[in-house]
């Protein structure tokens, strides 16, 4: 999956990994959790590992070559960092950020909601695909600036029924500079969702290379 050499069947969960791989793969530090710039949005991140090394190809294999079978490999080194995660004993709700129709027609899935899916049936969580919709079709974030990429996704999404209080596990594939999931965390706030937890396969190099994380992740795991 990472390197292309043969495969390691001693766990079907991450069966498209070599030995090799799983030893070398850039995992992020400080047990993957990451600060939000939201707050208000979202409590924090959880994402295993970064986008870098042959992640990034793997993650564009999912999403550009339909490697569905990439799905549960994700899922599963999200659920090795999320188990140790306390506040998941209390998730109500794991929800993919959603694809727009036209996307989901030319893809024929929404990696995120695969992912998604692997995680909520691994942890024994509630799922839903349909709760979180993007009613306003966007470019594609590639090649946009932070400016450009919060712009594109304003007011993208809405939440189809009320989620008082429920604490919710918001699931994509990449954080990048995080304009998307703050976008669908201020949908899902808006019909009343409490904590947001936003948990990813990948993180971009920005935010693991930060200065002062282990600061920063004292503080936020507290709120």
């Amino acid at each position: 999956m990472f390197c292309g050499k043969s495969i390691d069947k001693s766990r079907p969960d991450t069966n498209l990994v070599c030995s090799c791989c799983k030893e070398n793969l850039p995992y992020t530090k400080n047990d993957g959790c990451f600060p939000s710039y939201d707050l208000d949005s979202i409590a924090y991140t959880i994402s295993p590992l970064e986008y870098h090394r042959g992640v990034d190809e793997a993650v564009r294999g999912l999403k550009f070559k339909r490697k569905r079978s990439y799905a549960p490999v994700f899922a599963a080194f999200m659920c090795d960092y999320l188990r140790h995660v306390p506040e998941v004993c209390c998730v109500d709700m794991v929800i993919p950020v959603p694809l727009g129709k036209q996307r989901l027609q030319e893809r024929g899935f929404n990696q995120s909601g695969l992912i998604g899916a692997s995680i909520a049936a691994a942890l024994g969580l509630p799922f839903s695909a349909d709760i979180l919709l993007r009613i306003r079709e966007t470019k594609r974030q590639s090649g946009l600036n932070k400016q450009e990429r919060m712009h594109n996704v304003m007011g993208a999404f809405a939440a189809t029924e009320a989620l008082e209080n429920m604490t919710i596990l918001l699931v994509d594939d990449v954080y990048t500079t995080g304009s998307t999931a703050i976008a669908c965390a201020r949908a899902l706030k808006a019909v009343g969702a409490g904590k947001i937890i936003l948990a990813t396969a990948a993180i971009a190099g920005q935010h693991y290379e930060r200065d002062g994380a282990e600061e920063d992740l004292l503080s936020f795991r507290r709120l």
